[in-house]
């Protein structure tokens, strides 16, 4: 099922929780769990003690207004007091205290959706907030009170209740509004009749999905809070402990469709990369679950807990940036104006903020020292007076005993490569910068286009890249509404028109949504260090061609590098294809420096130029040492352009319009490999954080050697590192520099002063049932470590090794030999007889076990083996 979240109410309800209401878009709460002290062995039923239920009620309530102890003094808190005191007043004074037909006027018509009735809620909530909150001049409001409850009473009997029959979008009625009436009904509790608390209860519980057990992600978790909040406010064991026991098949990874993969990949709809959209609800639900839970005799084993926090390191912590959560992993949700990238970060740390108050100290300690890190480092967005969604007086509370202990140190920027390759995406992580890259294939969707939202984001999957450094704001402040979303950075596109929407009018499905053709979209990790390509067949949508072309970036230290080959496209005739080196948003005069070889190229707005016979181009930063180089083995061609674009939200949308308008300057650099090309190529070198002497220095003395650029493979050495990257394209067996393949691979190799040799081999096509056969151009003594899935067949005089990647859902497998001193030191080759087993031997069977045991002499051969 969909989760459907409408345009209207989404607006009602984010625009309460910009005004500073704790009000998540779309479920309640602050996001991942933990659990503190291990539960029994089972959880209990109905007998459990009484006044676990009153703990566990009051434990959400503080969650929600701050409890007792909220520090009202403190100018942030304060500021948000006053926010939610003058939002209560403003609804206060507009609703209908003696209602007939509506509560309030603008939100009158629910014949044909639940808009209005999740509209009408969310108000409500935002009363009921003031009236709970300690510190709010409406605290204890007797006469507020009246007017919620009777408010209650006439929607609960005219609009929901447990006889209700859900009309329009399902997911009003079962996530939205119960997302509400819980919180509500929670910080009312000592105000209610039985009978009110009944008929509230009987509402949450009349919608929930028969199914709910087989359901995955976001949804079942949303689900899942409101109806473990619905057996605490009614003190049913029974009730509490089936909520708990779905909860650990969540945890789980799943193979296939929604949820978190093993490779901390998240997707929903299917096939839609989304850790920092449904993801983020997710760990929003589960995180409230966990805390709520905590300590109490329905926790989570420490087993349980410890799956939450593998999720949390693997699927969250590498794609928040300095505060900003990766738009590359954000769906549909780049559209949304009051959710932009640090909002969406914004309310992961908040999430963790929550996890840390109940995790056990070790844990607790890692979350503190992200949140610490990212907090601080965020000069964008102020987490305390931003007014985001999950930001609530809980949070901020939690979040400024973290920042003010000097026991929690914050934790440096992570370095690493990350390969989510199950969604399609790469994250690189490296000193001052992160490099990211969004793709698409049959496995996963280029972009998804719903309600109304994502019109345009016809190529974001297309291998778009995105940099982040120190300007923070790269991708926040109206970039997606200015940027020309045909030319983004890193893609290969045809020059045609595209459509905002549907052409053919359906309204949830864009122009060339879906999953293209290719298989071939991963990359392999070795260490710190990765590649990665996509072989683009780009869904055509109505005026599609039949682009193609072989793209590649291989990951560094302090570079990378993008190679693309066999571009082509033959019909129809006569379209002009390009690659997109750069589109980078300037500053608010558009002013930022472009130096080309070491000249400066004009200011001016407007200005363009075709760059000829040069090396490398400089664009100065925003914020000072954020400038970027790039560097052009063997020189190129690019045009340039310092481009003005004016746009709104609106244009974002399939049929929107109005709306304020934007205006954003970018620096836009592409190569033009000609109308109908047949084998085009191009190669560039990104160089962040550079100085024009700095991008200078490295074009004289590039680390980067280029082996291979074609239609079979292509490869790159760096040279410092004695790190080489391969991606091979083709089922033939084909040579690079040192390495040979017959299979489509992705290889990272690295040789250390001679002395070791490492390999890492992945099937990037997910499409190989048996075995990749990879021969290097090096002799090795013994094989120091490797993965179970490697069989070494030779150490010399080249290295021999097949690969089984049956079933490896994108994983990287790994070896490590000891290399020969010198070409005159040849190991025995595998299968020659011996007397008895020598080191060499050994090495080349592969087995890693101290307790290994050779087979007899007549039988000492390796062979690639088929996995059973």
């Amino acid at each position: 099922m969909r989760r459907n979240a409408p345009r209207y109410g989404l607006m009602v309800v984010l625009l309460l929780s910009l005004l500073g209401l704790g009000i998540p878009p779309y479920s309640s709460g602050d996001g991942d769990g933990s659990s503190g002290p291990s539960g029994p062995s089972g959880p209990p039923g109905s007998s459990g003690p009484l006044d676990s239920f009153d703990t566990l009620r009051q434990r959400w309530k503080d969650s929600l207004d701050g409890g007792p102890d909220l520090d009202t003094g403190d100018q942030d808190i304060a500021r948000r007091l006053n926010s939610v005191t003058r939002t209560a007043r403003g609804l206060w004074k507009t609703m209908n205290t003696a209602p007939q037909t509506y509560v309030w006027s603008d939100l009158a018509d629910v014949s044909t959706n639940g808009r209005a009735i999740d509209a009408t809620y969310v108000r409500l909530r935002a009363m009921t907030l003031a009236y709970s909150t300690r510190g709010s001049p409406l605290h204890g409001d007797g006469t507020l009170r009246d007017d919620i409850v009777t408010a209650l009473d006439w929607v609960n009997a005219h609009w929901y209740n447990d006889a209700t029959v859900a009309r329009g979008n399902w997911w009003e009625w079962y996530i939205g509004i119960p997302n509400r009436l819980k919180d509500i009904t929670v910080m009312l509790y000592d105000d209610l009749s039985p009978a009110r608390l009944h008929n509230y209860t009987a509402a949450l519980d009349h919608f929930v999905p028969s199914d709910i057990e087989k359901w995955r992600g976001a949804n079942a978790t949303d689900v899942l809070v409101h109806q473990l909040v619905s057996g605490v406010l009614q003190k049913s064991g029974d009730r509490i402990t089936r909520v708990r026991n779905l909860v650990p098949p969540l945890l789980d990874y799943t193979t296939s469709g929604a949820g978190f993969h093993e490779d901390g990949s998240y997707l929903d709809h299917v096939a839609v990369a989304y850790n920092l959209s449904y993801g983020k609800e997710y760990l929003n639900s589960l995180s409230n679950i966990v805390r709520l839970l905590s300590g109490s005799p329905w926790d989570l084993t420490a087993q349980d807990a410890g799956k939450f926090y593998a999720t949390i390191r693997n699927g969250y912590e590498p794609l928040v940036y300095k505060g900003a959560g990766m738009d590359l992993v954000r769906g549909r949700a780049i559209g949304r104006e009051i959710e932009q990238d640090h909002v969406a970060g914004h309310a992961v740390i908040a999430n963790l903020a929550t996890i840390a108050t109940v995790a056990p100290p070790g844990q607790a300690g890692k979350l503190k020292a992200m949140i610490k890190s990212w907090v601080g480092a965020d000069t964008y967005r102020n987490f305390y007076a931003s007014g985001d969604p999950r930001i609530s007086l809980f949070v901020m509370a939690t979040v400024k005993e973290i920042m003010a202990d000097p026991a929690v140190t914050p934790r440096p920027e992570p370095i690493g490569h990350f390969a989510y390759n199950t969604m399609d995406r790469t994250v690189h992580r490296a000193r001052g910068f992160a490099f990211a890259i969004a793709k698409s294939s049959k496995r996963v969707q280029n972009y998804e286009q719903m309600n109304d939202e994502n019109a345009k984001g016809w190529y974001t999957g297309d291998g778009m890249t995105y940099l982040y450094n120190d300007d923070l704001g790269q991708y926040s402040g109206n970039f997606w509404p200015t940027v020309d979303m045909t030319r983004l950075p890193g893609t290969t596109t045809e020059v045609r028109p595209r459509f905002r929407g549907n052409p053919e009018g359906h309204p949830q499905n864009g122009d060339g949504e879906g999953r293209p053709t290719n298989s071939w979209s991963g990359g392999s990790v070795l260490g710190d260090y990765g590649a990665s390509g996509l072989h683009l067949r780009p869904v055509g949508g109505a005026l599609g061609g039949s682009l193609s072309a072989r793209k590649s970036w291989f990951m560094f230290d302090d570079e990378v590098v993008a190679l693309g080959s066999d571009i082509k496209t033959t019909s129809p005739a006569g379209r002009r294809v390009e690659t997109v080196v750069e589109n980078r948003k300037l500053n608010a005069d558009g002013t930022n420096q472009l130096t080309v070889d070491g000249e400066a190229e004009p200011t001016t707005p407007g200005w363009s130029r075709e760059l000829t016979d040069f090396s490398w181009i400089n664009l100065g930063g925003n914020h000072g040492p954020d400038s970027i180089g790039y560097y052009f083995p063997g020189g190129a061609t690019v045009d340039g352009l310092r481009d003005t674009r004016t746009g709104s939200w609106s244009d974002l949308s399939a049929n929107g319009s109005g709306g304020p308008a934007y205006t954003s300057h970018f620096m836009t650099l592409t190569m033009d490999h000609g109308v109908d090309p047949t084998a085009a190529t191009y190669s560039y070198v990104l160089l962040p954080n550079r100085t024009p002497a700095q991008t200078r220095e490295y074009a004289k003395n590039p680390d980067i050697a280029v082996l291979a650029n074609s239609a079979a493979v292509h490869a790159v050495r760096e040279n410092t590192l004695g790190v080489t990257g391969y991606n091979f394209w083709t089922d033939r067996a084909t040579t690079a520099g040192d390495m040979t393949s017959d299979k489509r691979a992705s290889v990272m190799t690295r040789e250390v002063a001679g002395d070791t040799f490492e390999i890492a081999v992945n099937d990037p096509t997910m499409e190989n049932t048996g075995i990749i056969d990879l021969e290097i151009d090096r002799q090795a003594l013994s094989v120091m470590s490797g993965d179970p899935r490697i069989t070494v067949t030779r150490l010399s005089p080249t290295i021999r090794l097949a690969v089984d990647v049956d079933a490896a859902r994108g994983k990287s497998f790994t070896a490590k030999f000891r290399l020969a001193p010198d070409p005159q030191h040849r190991p025995q080759d595998v299968g020659t007889a011996a007397s008895s087993p020598s080191p060499s031997w050994r090495a080349n069977c592969v087995r890693y076990s101290s307790a290994y045991s050779p087979p007899a002499a007549s039988n000492r051969s390796c062979v690639p083996r088929s996995r059973t």
